[in-house]
């Protein structure tokens, strides 16, 4: 079902991994379709490509090991700490019945009539 001498698939290929920030991949991509169509006229594109892909390459080495990535302005890092599976800690104690979260009114001081009318009602004072 692959056709691994697809050339122009393997150009598509090389200019979405291209755009995808990935050119390593897709300098071998391209430098595959060159391999294939030696013809100057029938591969102007690849040639293109290559000189685009090598250029991006000569920028992102230098720069990649002169410091991390910074985060953007306005963000700020922030370390992810996952909440312990440990069994040292205690259950929560049960609560009865009646005083279950499900029966309490999540907000007792805002009153809706339960019907549609009443619903409608509610859409309208809301906004």
């Amino acid at each position: 079902a692959v056709n691994s001498k697809n050339t122009k698939a393997k150009y598509r290929r090389a200019m979405a991994r291209y755009e995808l920030g990935k050119p390593e991949a897709a300098l071998e991509d391209v430098e595959f379709v060159l391999k294939e169509l030696p013809d100057p006229n029938s591969n102007k594109e690849a040639v293109e490509l290559k000189q685009k892909i090598t250029e991006q390459l000569k920028k992102k080495s230098p720069t990649a090991k002169a410091e991390p990535s910074q985060p953007a302005p306005g963000f700020k890092r922030m370390q992810i700490v996952e909440a312990s599976d440990s069994e040292d800690e205690k259950a929560p104690a049960k609560t009865s019945p009646a005083a279950s979260p499900k029966d309490a009114e999540p907000f007792p001081e805002i009153k809706v009539e339960h019907s549609k009318q009443g619903v409608e009602k509610a859409k309208n004072e809301a906004n």
